[in-house]
């Protein structure tokens, strides 16, 4: 678990990121698969926790 949240998880969200600068991933696409996960969640009966940001304006 530790190696998941202190190496492989900043190395996804970092190409995420990324992708989303370059104009590879759209607002929609990100859109459609977070709200995916978050219905999972909440299918699931896990906990789901909204934090607002926003990687336009450079709030991570």
């Amino acid at each position: 678990m530790e190696v998941i949240l202190t190496q492989i998880i900043p190395v996804a969200y970092a190409a995420l990121e990324k992708a989303y600068r370059e104009g590879i991933l759209s607002d929609e696409i990100l859109d459609r698969h977070v709200l995916k996960v978050l219905r999972t969640k909440e299918r699931l009966g896990l906990e789901v926790v909204v934090k607002k940001c926003s990687i336009k304006k450079g709030l991570l």
